[in-house]
């Protein structure tokens, strides 16, 4: 069992740092910026009910996410959030860390009662203005489970981005339950395409055994769109090309990274996946198609994949790749929340064609191209550079944090209900719990109180 929040873009966890880690030392490289300051007092609240609770839905938790860019062009980076079931919120920058909320005034909100999941900002139509993508997620209503394209329409007169939501017009209609969108030009011909990273449990137990079919028929399937220009409508209309471009496999997509992985100068897919299901690394043929060649690549991954990130941590030239899962850092919470290892699911992994995977974060280090295949080989150093278990963790950011050359390692952690412990499950499962109240039960859960970790590079891959 795993949980994922969804965090985008590079300045993105950066700037949480900056408002979440605090600090009394002035040496310290981060400091505390409080809402009183900075006048960001966004929280996504959950209100728990008898329906939306974390022992019906294991995802009522796994929060939505945050981008950050110029939307009104002054040069300053704005923020926007977004809500499970509290509204979104567009923060614009006034200088000095000063913000002012406009999400009304720009016109850039949700429906009422969509579940945002994610956010990307692009420049769609390439008129250098960003637009903002926000996923939706969690309902069964799918009017509420489109995805929502916001197109800048300008600003103004008081310098205020207003947009206009154009999904439909740009042929964003499905009603799938959606994670995170990137965009790439996979074909190379000049315009972003779409591809949309989706996750919901489709059924009771996800991490159970099965054949892997690559037909394109489960349910949480990603998906790939083509941006076809439409001249008459004077842009893009994105066609969904996916089981014609072999986006076939099915998971529980928490994160999503483009990256050419093979050097050929075409953009690749990869696709942190959670529970039993396996990450997947879509080749780009070079043709319209992609491949998932992941088997062929990494010689293991981590088990319930959340976030990922890329970059050049030794300084070679070439990407390396960081996921985080769950193993907790210490003693004591290994023992209450990891399961032992269990034989059968060697067994069962060579049986069902699955590829190995482990409880523990991993760091791919890219160690060149395989002249058998003309694939990458990448080799896991996560425990030689003591970054393999963060715990409850969602999302990594490689960055130089304090210029020194080497890129370090934020890592966002926490959880309000710590559903996965052992003592807790024993007396769910007990005849105990059913003396109690749905109530009682929800609020005996215990509570997980995580710090963020940041990993200082202090060589080339040791942290």
């Amino acid at each position: 069992m795993a949980f994922h929040m969804k965090m985008k873009l590079s300045y993105l966890i950066l700037l949480i740092s900056i408002l979440s880690i605090g600090c009394k030392n002035n040496n310290h490289l981060f400091k505390l910026v409080d809402k009183e300051s900075s006048g960001i007092d966004f929280s996504n609240n959950i209100k728990i009910n008898d329906s939306i609770n974390i022992l019906d839905n294991e995802f009522t938790y796994n929060g939505a996410g945050v981008a950050v860019g110029d939307l009104n062009g002054d040069g300053l980076q704005d923020i926007y959030f977004c809500g499970s079931q509290v509204e979104n919120k567009l923060y614009l920058n006034k200088g000095g860390l000063k913000f002012d909320e406009v999400i009304d005034k720009s016109n850039a909100q949700k429906k009422k009662g969509q579940w945002s999941s994610g956010v990307t900002l692009v420049d769609i139509n390439s008129d250098g203005k960003l637009d903002i993508y926000v996923c939706n997620t969690m309902l069964s209503d799918s009017a509420l489970l489109r995805d929502l394209l916001f197109v800048n329409q300008g600003n103004d007169k008081e310098g205020i981005p207003q947009f206009k939501e154009m999904g439909s017009e740009y042929g964003i209609t499905d009603n799938t339950q959606n994670s995170i969108s990137t965009f790439f030009d996979y074909d190379l011909d000049g315009d972003l395409d779409l591809f949309v990273a989706v996750n919901f449990i489709d059924m009771q137990y996800p991490n159970q055994y099965m054949t892997r079919i690559p037909n394109g028929k489960s349910p949480t399937r990603d998906l790939l769109f083509r941006n076809d220009f439409d001249s008459t409508l004077g842009h893009a209309v994105f066609t969904d090309v996916s089981i014609d471009a072999g986006i076939v496999w099915g998971g529980y997509s928490h994160s999503c990274l483009i990256n050419d992985f093979n050097q050929d100068g075409f953009p690749d897919i990869y696709v942190a996946n959670d529970y039993l299901s396996n990450d997947l690394l879509y080749i780009n043929n070079k043709n319209g198609t992609f491949t998932n060649r992941v088997a062929e690549i990494l010689k293991h991954q981590s088990f319930s994949s959340m976030g990922s990130d890329m970059a050049d941590i030794n300084n070679d030239g070439y990407q390396d790749l960081f996921v985080v899962e769950m193993l907790p850092a210490d003693n004591k919470r290994k023992k209450v929340n990891m399961n032992p290892n269990n034989y059968n699911h060697y067994l069962f992994t060579e049986q069902y064609k699955y590829e190995y995977q482990f409880v523990r974060n991993t760091f791919q280090v890219y160690q060149g191209i395989n002249p058998k295949n003309n694939l990458p080989l990448f080799s896991d150093i996560a425990f030689l550079a003591g970054t393999e278990a963060t715990d409850w963790s969602w999302s990594p950011l490689l960055a130089d944090f304090d210029n020194d050359g080497y890129r370090d390692l934020l890592i966002t952690n926490g959880f309000p209900k710590d559903i996965i412990d052992h003592d807790f499950g024993a007396f769910r499962n007990s005849i105990s719990s059913s003396l109690i109240t749905r109530g009682e039960l929800l609020n005996m859960i215990p509570e997980v109180k995580i710090p963020n970790f940041i990993f200082k590079n202090n060589s080339k891959r040791i942290f």
